[in-house]
């Protein structure tokens, strides 16, 4: 039953990465052009706002896990995940891979029919790849552990 939740939290992890605290030259050296269009683009691709989907949908999955806890418990965790505080600290990632031509371009890509189409279609892409991931993450367990098995290193209970 921990395999789920650890596959969950692998897909979730490359969206928490960024979410990592930067160094302070870092944070003030993101001109308030480049900085407003990082927004811009975080705001345009939802990429914060999918990411507290994905927390929303691994809270589901421990309420599942942990019956016993209070709802509220869980009501005020997500309160407390607050997208502008994602974006914050997401911030200086985009800074640091994109140069201001680079985020006009995708600003530009994202406003288009097929890059709102895409936006629009990535929580379903994503929903279903970590159901996929899941399953092919459950199975390649259960091969290792078969051949850790096999090859002695776990003994049989």
């Amino acid at each position: 039953m921990k395999r789920p939740l650890f596959i969950c939290l692998l897909f979730l992890i490359p969206f928490l990465a960024p979410a990592q605290k930067a160094e302070p030259s870092q944070q003030t050296k993101v001109s308030e052009s480049k900085q407003e269009k990082i927004k811009l683009l975080m705001e345009t691709t939802g990429s914060a706002k999918l990411s507290l989907q994905m927390m929303s949908s691994l809270v589901q999955s421990m309420k599942i896990r942990y019956p016993n806890v209070d709802n509220a418990f869980w009501e005020e965790f997500l309160k407390e995940s607050k997208t502008e505080d994602l974006m914050g600290l997401m911030l200086p990632v985009y800074d640091k891979y994109l140069t201001e031509p680079d985020i006009d371009a995708l600003l530009v890509f994202y406003n288009s029919p097929v890059g709102k189409k895409f936006t629009s279609s990535m929580p379903f892409i994503l929903k279903e790849s970590m159901e996929i991931g899941e399953s092919w993450g459950r199975q390649v367990g259960e091969k290792v552990m078969s051949k850790l098995k096999a090859k002695g290193y776990i003994k049989e209970k």
